[in-house]
């Protein structure tokens, strides 16, 4: 067994959502299943430029919970993932969950030779996928383990869909479970003690659902035999199973939770990046070895494996964007870069002032950047830095500055990094 230990200070092994990544991209059919998910989470991995080629010639089945943290956003986002590849099947466990919780965290992918599991502590959240501190297992499997394995998660699957605890992503069912677990949530913003439960009311279409479930101590006694197990027929993605005559239900407001990690401390390390244009797509940023190992951690020592730098954008007024997962890009020029997003699609400036990128690093492998256009509020201050620097340290060519927001913030008080 292989096991990796995700630690936001601790850079030398792969983030679980990298390793979900490198996992996809060696194995063929697979299947996973998570007892919570969150856009953010969902977007890392099936939103993926790796995964998208996975999928794109095999299959791969989701089984997500529903009990906590999954909400609107989650479920919008994997319908969309399972609309947009075919090959994809997202489906919902869901149960009366005042009695217990849905809480796996595994992912397998059959290889040529076996396959391979993932096995640990985090959801398919970005904190479970990239920031707390989880631990998980990375095996590869000969062909025995991994027809034992199967035969083990085909067995559950066969059970959950014949007792009606799994359904399609698209069924109305979802949607219920979904309403339930964000009252749950929103209450536990406004309420504590063992009373919260009475607070939430269960819909008419959930505790008829709950009726055709098996009791909590129904115990279904496991195969001894060596024979494998058929293969699950998995429901169509259009099917309805059981809900046909199930109503719309109504959105509820779900409390948004933000990631703690996306935030500025002063003390923080910041390279600053003064950008020349490259072809037409000056938003693919060339670094230098040493920015790029030593700043990204973009090629860490010790283990081989898949990395990934995520970035977030915030704008002058100190707003972040959405979350962009980034893999390193060596070319044959020894030049290292990545993309950022604030850039595309906008035209390179005319004239001699160069644009400036500032990243401050929050977390291993986790950055917020600013781009700062000549003519934008915090250019002045930033192009007075790059400057005197140049000078002081009798430097002439493209400025790449490692300092720390302390040092930068003291010349650069308009940048919208500091109202983050």
């Amino acid at each position: 067994m292989e096991m990796n230990i995700q630690d936001p200070i601790y850079a030398d092994s792969m983030r679980f959502g990298e390793a979900l990544i490198d996992a996809c991209s060696k194995g063929i059919d697979g299947a996973g299943a998570f007892a919570f998910a969150e856009q953010n989470g969902i977007d890392l991995f099936l939103g993926d430029k790796e995964f998208g080629k996975y999928i794109r010639t095999n299959n791969y089945v989701l089984i997500v919970g529903t009990d906590s943290i999954t909400d609107y956003k989650a479920i919008t986002k994997l319908r969309d993932y399972n609309s947009k590849y075919p090959k994809l099947s997202i489906y919902c466990y869901i149960h009366d969950s005042r009695k217990y919780l849905f809480h796996p965290k595994i992912t397998w992918f059959q290889t040529s030779t076996g396959g391979i599991s993932l096995i640990g502590s985090g959801n398919l959240t970005e904190r479970g996928l990239f920031h707390n501190v989880e631990i998980y297992s990375y095996d590869e499997l000969d062909k025995k383990e991994f027809d034992e394995m199967k035969d083990t998660w085909l067995e559950w699957l066969n059970y959950s869909i014949s007792s009606n605890l799994i359904f399609t992503i698209d069924d109305r069912i979802v949607d219920h479970a979904i309403k339930l677990s964000s009252q749950k949530k929103a209450m536990s913003f406004t309420s504590s003690g063992s009373n919260q439960s009475k607070k939430t009311q269960i819909s008419t279409e959930l505790t008829e659902l709950y009726k055709k479930q098996p009791a909590l101590l129904t115990v279904k006694k496991r195969k001894t035999t060596s024979t494998p197990t058929t293969p699950v027929t998995l429901p169509p993605k259009s099917s309805t199973i059981i809900s046909q005559k199930i109503s719309k239900v109504s959105n509820s407001p779900t409390p948004s939770v933000v990631n703690p990690v996306w935030t500025i401390n002063l003390a923080d390390r910041i390279l600053v990046a003064e950008i020349t244009k490259s072809g037409s797509r000056w938003s693919q940023i060339n670094f230098d070895k040493k920015s790029f190992t030593e700043f990204f951690g973009a090629t860490p020592g010790g283990k081989s494996g898949t990395y990934r730098i995520l970035l977030k954008h915030t704008n002058a007024l100190g707003k972040l964007m959405e979350t962009e997962s980034r893999p390193s890009v060596s070319v044959a020029s020894h030049n290292w870069r990545f993309e950022i997003s604030a850039a595309s699609g906008l035209a390179y400036p005319q004239g001699s002032d160069r644009p400036y990128v500032v990243f401050d690093e929050v977390s291993t492998r986790s950055f917020i950047y600013e781009l700062i256009m000549p003519g934008d509020p915090g250019y002045t201050d930033i192009n007075a830095f790059v400057k005197a620097w140049k000078n002081a340290n009798n430097k002439t060519g493209i400025a790449r500055i490692i300092t720390d927001g302390n040092t930068l913030n003291a010349s650069t008080p308009s940048l919208g990094l500091w109202k983050v």
